[in-house]
C-alpha cells in the first residue's frame, strides 16, 4: 500500500521516458509506487522502463500486446495499490513538488478529484493553461464548472482510487478525447472535486516533425473516432445536466461552451489543419455536424 499511484502507459518513446521516469522518481513526496504498462513498443522503451525499474523498487513494469492508451491506463487502475492515483504521458515532466501538493490538497479535502495547473513547454516559452488554473484556485469545484470543458485533460488531475473503483470508472477505448470522456464520466459520480493552486503538470508540445499525429491519415475512420469522442462527452454533460435539474435556459448555457469547443477545438484544430494528409472528401460529413452543432450556438 501507499498513498498515490502513479500510472505511466508507454509506447514507443524512447527519446523521452527516461527523462520523464526521472521527473517523477525526483519528487519531494516519496509514498508513491510507479507503473509502468509498456503497450507492446517496438522500440527501445521496454528495456528502458525495465533497467529504470531495476534501479528503484518503487518502480514495476508490465508488459501487454499493444492495444491503445485506454487499454493501458485500465490496467493500471486495475493494479494500483495507492489511496490515490494520477495519469502521466510518457513524453512530458512532473514538477518536483507535485506530487506533494497535489496529495496535501486530496488528504486535506476528501476529495474524490483533485485538479492542478497545467504548463505547457514549447520550444522555450511557457504558457499557463488558463482553464486549469481558474479550476485549481477553487477549494471547492462544481462538476457543473465550464472550465472543465477548457480542461479536460486527465493528467493535471488526481483520482481517488475508492471513488474510481467504487463506480467502476475505465478509460473507453476511443481513437480521440478519451480523456475528455473519462473526465466527464468522473465528473458524474464525484462527490467533492478540489482545486490545487500548483503546476501539476508540464506538457512538453513537441515540433510537428517529432509528433506521430503528423503523419496520421485523415480518413473517414478518424473523422468517425473524432465524432464518436463528440457524441460520448455530450452525453455525459447532458446526464449532469439531467443530474442536477438544469432548467431549459440553463442547460443551453452549460452545453454552449461544449458545442464551440468541437467546432474551435476539436474540428478546426483536430481536422482542418491537418486536411492536407486527408485520403478522402470528408468536408460535406464535417459540414453536416457543424451545422448541427450551429443550432446550440448564439450569435455572440
Amino acid at each position: 500500500m501507499c498513498k498515490v499511484s502513479v500510472i505511466v502507459p508507454v509506447y514507443n518513446v524512447e527519446n523521452y521516458i527516461y527523462d520523464m521516469l526521472t521527473s517523477v522518481q525526483e519528487q519531494t513526496f516519496k509514498d508513491f509506487e510507479v507503473i509502468m504498462v509498456d503497450d507492446g513498443s517496438t522500440d527501445a522503451s521496454g528495456r528502458i522502463c525495465d533497467e529504470f525499474a531495476a534501479q528503484h523498487a518503487n518502480v514495476r513494469v508490465l508488459h501487454k500486446e499493444n492495444g491503445g492508451v485506454s487499454t493501458a491506463r485500465n490496467v493500471g487502475i486495475r493494479e494500483a495499490s495507492g489511496d490515490y492515483m494520477v495519469f502521466y504521458d510518457p513524453d512530458d515532466l512532473i514538477p518536483g513538488r507535485a506530487l506533494e501538493k497535489m496529495y496535501k490538497a486530496a488528504a486535506r479535502a476528501g476529495a474524490d478529484i483533485i485538479v492542478g495547473v497545467m504548463e505547457e513547454k514549447n520550444m522555450g516559452e511557457s504558457v499557463i493553461y488558463m482553464n486549469s488554473q481558474k479550476l485549481a484556485k477553487k477549494r471547492d469545484i462544481s462538476p457543473l464548472d465550464e472550465n472543465f470543458i477548457g480542461a479536460w485533460s486527465v493528467c493535471n488531475k488526481m483520482f481517488s482510487l475508492e471513488f474510481l473503483r467504487k463506480y467502476k470508472l475505465r478509460v473507453e477505448k476511443m481513437s480521440n478525447a478519451e480523456d475528455g470522456v473519462f473526465t466527464f464520466c468522473a465528473l458524474n459520480h464525484a462527490g467533492r472535486i478540489c482545486g490545487c493552486d500548483a503546476i501539476a503538470y508540464e506538457y512538453i508540445k513537441r515540433p510537428f516533425w517529432e509528433n506521430p499525429s503528423a503523419t496520421q491519415i485523415i480518413s473517414s475512420q478518424y473523422l468517425g473516432g473524432l465524432l464518436d469522442s463528440h457524441d460520448r462527452i455530450l452525453q455525459e454533460a447532458e446526464r449532469l445536466a439531467d443530474r442536477h435539474q438544469l432548467s431549459s435556459e440553463e442547460r443551453a448555457d452549460y452545453l454552449e461552451p461544449l458545442y464551440v469547443r468541437f467546432v474551435e477545438g476539436e474540428m478546426i484544430n483536430g481536422y482542418y489543419r491537418g486536411i492536407w494528409r486527408a485520403t478522402e472528401d470528408l468536408i460535406g460529413s464535417m459540414s453536416a455536424r457543424t451545422a448541427q452543432y450551429r443550432e446550440h450556438i448564439s450569435e455572440g
